[in-house]
């Protein structure tokens, strides 16, 4: 059975550990580095095989997969890890084209980027991968609804769309602001919310697998409350703005990404 090492114990690193046991992939070992120090003990002391190593050096020589769980900015940090040809590399680097990881990993040659999202510790949500590898697949597939794609610019498109996950949440934390100006209680209010966007999402996801588009007509009626929130929404601009923040967003990562070229 592979042996699985994560560079960089931050929040994504914790959700995919306990995803990956959830999933009941609990025969790897896993070696983590040392930092972030709370989530990398507090992993090794929930699950047998999860190892705190000492290093990132530790961490690669252990490993058969290496996943990179750092910051775009944190790479020059792979300086000077040895790394084996015959490992594998997982990208969990935002806005890194593979061919600028090469340097840091070689002589690995097998990289591939993947884009987990906090709700992989649920066994639910996108995972977006690039390229193709039987492998890293068969880690991934029970996790979520794994996306794989062939080209860099379909997965920063894709990618850009992951910008809105804070945004979903602030308009769930608005509809529970004004429900606490009508003095609705806390518990019940935060259910209903909760409960509604994971309701609505299980709807679009049901018509996604199945190939079918949405028409916002089949849910509302004229004259009546979802119209009237759609069109006060649109008459400000509202829908057009999200469209413009995922240009920003897109070209954001753009940014980043040619900095990391010549930084």
């Amino acid at each position: 059975m592979a042996s699985l090492g994560f560079i960089g114990a931050g929040a994504i690193t914790d959700a995919v550990v306990q995803g990956l046991h959830a999933a009941g992939n609990t025969k790897h070992d896993i070696h983590l580095s040392p930092r972030s120090e709370a989530r990398s003990r507090a992993l090794a002391a929930r699950y047998e095989r999860v190892i705190r190593e000492d290093s990132n050096e530790a961490v690669v020589a252990k490993s058969d997969i290496v996943f990179l769980a750092v910051r775009p900015q944190q790479m020059p940090e792979l300086t000077g890890l040895r790394f084996r040809a015959e490992q594998t590399v997982v990208s969990f680097l935002a806005g890194t084209p593979i061919d600028q990881l090469r340097p840091f990993v070689a002589p690995a040659a097998r990289l591939v980027r993947v884009v987990p999202l906090p709700c992989i510790r649920l066994g639910q949500g996108p995972i977006l991968m690039m390229p193709s590898d039987p492998t890293i697949e068969a880690l991934f597939d029970k996790l979520g609804d794994l996306i794989v794609l062939t080209d860099e610019a379909s997965f920063a498109s894709v990618f850009a769309i992951s910008g809105l996950m804070s945004s979903h949440f602030q308009l769930q934390n608005v509809a529970l602001d004004w429900l606490k100006t009508q003095k609705v209680p806390d518990e019940q209010a935060a259910l209903y919310v909760r409960s509604f966007f994971a309701g609505l999402g299980a709807i679009g996801l049901a018509a996604g697998r199945a190939g079918q588009s949405i028409d916002v007509a089949d849910y509302e009626t004229r004259g009546g409350l979802n119209e009237t929130c759609r069109i006060q929404l649109s008459g400000v601009g509202w829908f057009g703005q999200i469209d413009e923040a995922l240009r920003t967003i897109q070209a954001r990562a753009n940014a980043l990404s040619e900095a990391a070229k010549t930084g």
